[in-house]
């Protein structure tokens, strides 16, 4: 689930990071390519303790969904991942890759018996 505030004491994972940059301009047009992805909460963030500006894609309650979150942006060419707010970094490589839309046209419909 996406916390609503990424200041939620429920909220355990913080935050998908889908870019750091030293401009914030660029920053921005990579926060633009999130929302154009369907991350409509993405935002551009400068850390106290940084002088980077980091594009955040979302801010995820449980592990899953951030999990999830970042193989759609890993499908999508966009280098990502989770953090706790402890700072460390979580792998989702043990997590099922993303399913793939079918490409096949449905079949037909079954005749019906007379």
């Amino acid at each position: 689930l996406l916390c609503s505030v990424p200041s939620t004491a429920s909220c355990t994972v913080s935050p998908d990071i889908a870019g750091v940059f030293a401009s914030k301009d660029n920053a921005l047009a990579q926060v633009a390519k999130l929302k154009r992805l369907g991350f409509t909460h993405a935002e551009a963030v400068k850390l106290e303790n940084s002088s980077n500006t980091y594009a955040i894609a979302g801010y995820y309650e449980y592990k899953g969904g951030a999990d999830a979150a970042v193989r759609t942006l890993q499908a999508n060419k966009v280098k990502a991942y989770s953090k706790k707010k402890t700072g460390e970094i979580y792998k989702p490589s043990s997590v099922p890759a993303p399913v793939k839309p079918s490409t096949s046209k449905p079949s037909a419909p079954a005749p019906k018996p007379s």
